[in-house]
């Protein structure tokens, strides 16, 4: 690559100018060789710290953004750039605080689109609850009243779980009754929810 080349012959200022534009860093060469490691072995030490340097702080900004992005992605019903995120690798694990996912937030919110695509890139995530109230996105969803989220998390690879109990012993039966969703009420027990 240009980066590759650019590293190879020491030309710092076009390495700057290259990453910049956003040249891919850990991109290997032909020979399997990252442009950093071209750049120690023909000795141009300088432009082999700049790409270091480089690397560390995209490491750095690359976990930080993915972590905190995903559910602020979902939780905004952001489709494209949700997608995008987890095509650049955002896993959509939970708040390390409140439990929630990215999949919990977009249920929460309505936006259906996202809990659909989070749903089937991410179904082990289908039943994650909450560490307080062990709130899964099931429950959140009924208790919104929104059958269309329930029918996804119902649908698909992960198959909610339609029994699962909240910290108070609630399932998305209670939930959906408590706000009045008749049709919620009868989705979820034509589906199985355990009427006791």
């Amino acid at each position: 690559t240009p980066l590759h080349l650019a590293a190879r012959n020491g030309h710092l200022k076009c390495l700057k100018i290259l990453v910049d534009a956003g040249a891919d860093t850990e991109i290997r060469s032909s020979q399997g060789q990252t442009a950093r490691e071209i750049a120690i072995a023909e000795g141009k030490y300088e432009c082999a710290n700049f790409l270091r340097t480089v690397e560390a702080l995209y490491g750095c900004f690359l976990f930080f953004y993915l972590l905190f992005s995903a559910y602020r992605a979902a939780y905004g019903g952001f489709f494209e750039i949700t997608k995008l995120l987890l095509e650049h690798g955002a896993d959509g694990s939970p708040n390390t605080f409140s439990g929630m996912t990215p999949l919990y937030g977009a249920c929460l919110k309505h936006h259906a689109d996202v809990v659909w695509l989070l749903a089937k890139t991410m179904p082990h995530h289908v039943n994650t609850a909450t560490k307080m109230e062990k709130m899964t996105p099931l429950h959140v969803a009924a208790g919104e009243g929104n059958a269309i989220i329930i029918r996804i998390l119902l649908q698909t690879p992960g198959k909610a779980d339609i029994n699962a109990q909240s910290i108070m012993g609630r399932t998305a039966l209670h939930d959906s009754i408590t706000v009045g969703q008749i049709e919620i009420v009868r989705l979820l027990l034509d589906k199985g929810a355990d009427v006791n």
